[in-house]
């Protein structure tokens, strides 16, 4: 190869001096990037810590007050005076180790170098990613549960309200209601005549009024049957319900005797005519508005037992 003239030798000098920044330029930008999260944050515990390292009189006992921080960090303490200082919980610093003071009272010691290993550690532990999203997660999974758990009780509440079939009183009478149709679903309103039976119109029209005759006597006894065991169902609740009101009047009775004093600041509520659909029912005097409520509840609830029992009768 021929050899480089002067001008070439410093252009290749020259480029290879700025390639060479510019790698010196990325490193740095690299330990630029890496220093910030290793380096920790110089608080002014650090500061009096590294001055009780320092200190090596053995005459004197230099130490400093701390007190509990707010954010809960147990190892993050604050630096205090005699005055400031939290008397029912603080601790005091010294070259030999930290104690624990409550109520003015010594209650733990421990040496400063394995306070410090404790230290490091926990601030180690924190900076994982886990126990740094564990308050969100937290939150979110405890969000969630409550979201469930509503939709859970929500659903669970209107097949209570809306599904017979699991109610004792309805269930049973909705059985027999079912058990009612089916049979009378059996009959037959036309007399059909046997095998090898002839029979002239005159006598086929006679078997056919008595077989209507007939049959409609037996589905008028379904039809009651049925609405007897509606009416009983019905009945039952109501009956229960009664108990129910009854039994709670006399326990606000009884409490009101015992305690005098509370009776005189509450509220009365003003007694219905004695005609109300609630006395006719026979249901007692003195019924409270939760009362009422849950007799309109019941009340609801037939309305819709009646529905299906009448989509059962077709």
């Amino acid at each position: 190869m021929p050899p480089r003239r002067p001008s070439q030798r410093s252009q290749v000098s020259a480029a290879s001096s700025a390639l060479a920044a510019k790698q010196r330029k990325d490193e740095d930008e690299e330990e630029e990037k890496v220093a910030p999260a290793t380096n920790q944050k110089w608080s002014d515990l650090d500061k009096c810590i590294e001055l009780l390292l320092d200190s090596k009189s053995e005459e004197e006992t230099v130490f400093v007050y701390l007190n509990t921080n707010p954010n809960a960090d147990p190892y993050d303490l604050l630096v205090a005076n005699y005055q400031e200082r939290d008397a029912q919980k603080y601790y005091t610093l010294s070259g030999k180790g930290l104690t624990l003071y409550v109520n003015d009272t010594p209650i733990e010691f421990l040496s400063l170098g394995q306070w410090l290993i404790e230290r490091d550690s926990y601030n180690h532990i924190k900076e994982l990613n886990f126990f740094k999203k564990f308050k969100k997660w937290k939150f979110m999974r405890m969000w969630k549960k409550t979201i469930k758990h509503q939709a859970r009780m929500k659903a669970k509440n209107a097949l209570e309200e809306k599904l017979f079939i699991l109610q004792p009183h309805f269930s049973e009478h909705l059985f027999k209601h079912r058990e009612y149709m089916l049979n009378m679903e059996k009959k037959r309103f036309v007399d059909t005549c046997t095998q090898g039976e002839t029979r002239t119109i005159e006598e086929f029209g006679q078997a056919q009024y008595e077989r209507t005759k007939a049959i409609t006597e037996e589905v008028q006894k379904f039809s009651d049957k049925s609405r007897e065991n509606i009416r009983t169902c019905i009945n039952m609740v109501l009956n229960e319900l009664r108990i129910r009101i009854q039994s709670e009047i006399e326990l606000d009775a009884v409490k009101k005797k015992s305690n005098p004093i509370q009776n005189q600041n509450t509220i009365t509520m003003k007694k219905k005519a004695q005609n109300s659909i609630a006395d006719k029912l026979g249901f007692p005097d003195g019924m409270t508005y939760g009362h009422r409520s849950s007799l309109r509840k019941e009340c609801s609830r037939f309305l819709r037992f009646a529905y299906l029992v009448d989509f059962l009768s077709l």
